[in-house]
């Protein structure tokens, strides 16, 4: 076998086109031994590589650190994919996948048909001949393909003019198409492409990179992937500094008439040919990321390519905890016991009674809507300044109500300056239409909580004499966790602080909760169906609802009990389930149901916001985790006119920082920039920064102290 992989790789060395033979046959041999001492023990493991049964049933421990990396151990990234892995010779009329939602990549015409030779020449495209494999649209590509790794060889081009398309997800010229769409040219190396939305409409948002070696002989490798909204693109384990990222990325999802294929439909001027092409979900840490080209490089036997200062270049990755970031999983015996350790009729025995006190908590998050503070979940740009995001992900959310976008039709988000409220609406445009925020834009940027803690809302309801008896729905107050936007295989919990039934004035339904199987039910033992609601209450309150006065509802989320309250009294506590204190963001809406009776159409249905605000306790601010050292400290004068920075230590090199900046808990936008200069308005206020490593494995936070701001 030693023998066999020495030859082969002589070989390929003296056709890989290098600078002289002898300089190539010496670095052959150099990663030959490298290969010895590193690539042999998983030689066995490598032979199995992505395989469907190997999906299906893990070899070895994942969570065992010490074993040798291989994406095998973590088949619950492995959305799609496919490689020249039993493929038989001859043309390619259908390529299985592999991945626990795999899509088979078909051509019936035979003259578009790829081919397949052997291991050296993989499955390749001819130049110019339209060849090409179709795998349709995939409906959830948008959210589930968050990272491909190509491994892939092109011909040289003989001008710059020369140029290839290798794949297209969602080929669409629309915005939330080409997700992601691949291409190579002589001008401008390998370069990847999504059609987001911008200001004016949809437009394209690339990277490229001129890393890849195109000479028809050497396995290069390609990825690709998504990470707080940033598209960043590693080839041959190096990213082009100046293009390493694309700054907030989100789009609305595509048509369902875009199709997918791999090759190209047109007859690019280039031929290539591909080993392996996966498709994966989560957003992949730094470290991650690194192993899984590592781990690639020794695949095709590639080493040579990455950087000399690449992690995994002389030594293979290694299955560590940084590989596996935590993941929900429910567990319906402590979903039942936390919610019978005190019975229904128990729940309400405080109700009236103040709320516990505020000691020890401290203000994270305010939106007085002093200024207009939504933006659009589904723009790619633009949105760093915005609090909330509309309409957010989940058409449904609206019930009978189609949600509308802002800024189309008639506008159901409504800023008043005078007043500083947001108003939330339904209304009758055709068709009823109506309105949602979220804390979060559609690809999970924005602010979210983990821990529990306070949650208020001071909301004015439509002053009305009598039952509505008709189908308004308003909620506020009402959370899912953030981790089902990147884990698709994983359950979403869903937290409704308050809902209002227009068809009783009194009716409030209270700390309803439930649990969504994930986007793929019963994968990797996760739920198959979704779990039945439970509630903290469901009564008729001597409150008015329809009074058209203003109420202060709260939810408040502690390590032990749940509390429910309005205008500073409980109404309902119950023990808190485990699911309360994952990570959390926060939507209010407004909903119809037409079974219960249709409102007026001639006019607006208004739900009025003064304020909502956070709080979690201070011992929360005042911990970390690995890799942070420290607390974060800001450096600077703070006065008006000057320039803050934030900075933490680390315990190791994340470079993917972002920082969130907080006057008196108003927020003051986010980005990778440290950098926050001081406003006239925030003269006597108390500034925090907060950072977030997105690119460590489970994006720690961590909070600054905060920091009086005098004059100017």
């Amino acid at each position: 076998m030693l023998q066999l992989y020495y030859f082969e790789h002589w070989e390929c060395c003296e056709r890989s086109g290098c600078v002289s033979l002898m300089l190539n046959k010496i670095r052959c041999l150099v990663e030959y031994f490298k290969w010895i001492l590193c690539v042999v023990p998983s030689a066995f493991t490598a032979a199995l590589l992505l395989s469907s049964s190997a999906v299906e049933a893990q070899a070895t421990d994942p969570e065992a650190e010490g074993n040798l990396f291989n994406l095998l151990d973590v088949p619950e990234l492995l959305v799609n994919g496919y490689t020249q892995d039993d493929t038989p010779e001859g043309p390619v009329r259908n390529l299985g996948a592999t991945g626990f939602n795999p899509i088979d990549a078909v051509q019936d015409d035979p003259k578009k048909q790829p081919t397949y030779g052997n291991t050296d020449s993989g499955i390749s495209f001819a130049a110019g001949s339209r060849q090409h494999l179709n795998f349709g649209h995939v409906d959830d590509a948008l959210k589930s393909y968050r990272w491909m790794l190509l491994l892939l060889k092109v011909e040289p081009p003989n001008s710059a003019e020369d140029r290839v398309t290798l794949l297209s997800v969602n080929e669409d010229e629309l915005a939330g198409g080409r997700v992601p769409r691949v291409e190579y040219s002589g001008k401008s190396g390998i370069s990847v492409s999504w059609r987001g939305q911008g200001p004016s409409g949809s437009r394209t948002y690339s990277l490229s990179n001129h890393g890849l070696i195109a000479d028809g002989e050497t396995w290069n490798i390609v990825l690709v992937y998504r990470r707080h909204g940033r598209l960043f693109l590693s080839v041959n384990g190096q990213s082009d500094p100046e293009v390493s990222d694309t700054l907030t990325f989100s789009a609305p999802s595509s048509r369902k008439d875009a199709k997918s294929f791999i090759g190209d439909p047109q007859g690019g001027s280039l031929g290539w040919s591909f080993d392996a092409i996966i498709f994966g979900q989560t957003e992949l840490s730094e470290a991650l990321a690194d192993k899984i080209v590592g781990w690639a490089a020794r695949r095709i036997g590639s080493l040579y390519l990455l950087p000399e200062e690449f992690a995994y270049r002389s030594e293979p990755p290694m299955h560590d905890e940084r590989d596996f970031p935590a993941r929900y999983s429910h567990d319906e015996q402590l979903w039942s016991d936390s919610w019978y350790s005190i019975p229904e009729n128990s729940r309400m025995e405080h109700l009236g009674k103040p709320l516990p006190s505020d000691e020890g908590y401290v203000r994270v998050f305010l939106d007085d809507f002093r200024e207009n503070s939504v933006s659009r979940s589904d723009a790619s740009e633009g949105g760093q300044g915005g609090i909330w995001f509309a309409p957010g992900w989940n058409g449904g959310v609206g019930k009978d109500a189609q949600l509308e976008n802002l800024k189309r039709g008639a506008d159901l988000y409504t800023h008043d300056p005078d007043s500083s409220t947001l108003t939330l609406s339904i209304g009758f445009d055709k068709q009823w239409k109506g309105s949602a925020i979220y804390s979060v834009n559609d690809v999970g940027q924005g602010r979210s909580w983990e821990g529990g803690g306070i949650f208020r809302a001071r909301v004015k309801l439509p002053e009305i004499d009598g039952n509505p008896g008709v189908g308004f729905f308003p909620a506020i107050l009402w959370f899912y966790n953030l981790e089902h936007l990147f884990w698709r295989t994983s359950e979403r919990i869903e937290i409704d602080g308050f809902e209002f039934e227009g068809n009783d004035d009194q009716w409030i339904n209270g700390g309803s909760a439930h649990v969504h199987a994930g986007e793929y039910p019963g994968k990797f033992g996760h739920l198959e169906k979704d779990i039945a609601h439970e509630k903290m209450f469901a009564a008729r309150l001597d409150i008015d609802i329809w009074d058209g006065k203003f109420h202060l509802w709260e939810l408040r989320i502690e390590p032990d009990f749940t509390y429910l309250g309005v205008d500073g009294t409980e109404l309902a506590r119950v023990a808190t389930p485990r699911e309360f204190l994952e990570r959390v963001y926060m939507i209010a809406d407004y909903a119809l149901r037409l079974k219960h009776g249709e409102p007026d159409q001639n006019v607006r249905h208004d739900m009025v916001l003064d304020y909502i605000e956070v709080l979690q306790r201070e011992e929360k601010l005042e911990g970390f985790t690995k890799p942070f050292s420290a607390r974060p400290t800001i450096v600077g004068e703070a006065l008006v006119g000057k320039t803050l920075h934030c900075a933490a230590d680390l315990e190791t090199d994340i470079k993917d920082i972002w920082y969130y900046w907080y006057s008196d808990g108003y927020p003051r936008g986010f980005s990778p920039d440290p950098k926050y200069e001081i406003t006239q308005s925030d003269s006597g206020s108390e500034v925090r920064c907060m950072m977030k490593l997105v690119g460590a494995v489970n994006q720690p936070e961590a909070w600054s102290d905060k920091l009086r701001v005098g004059g100017a």
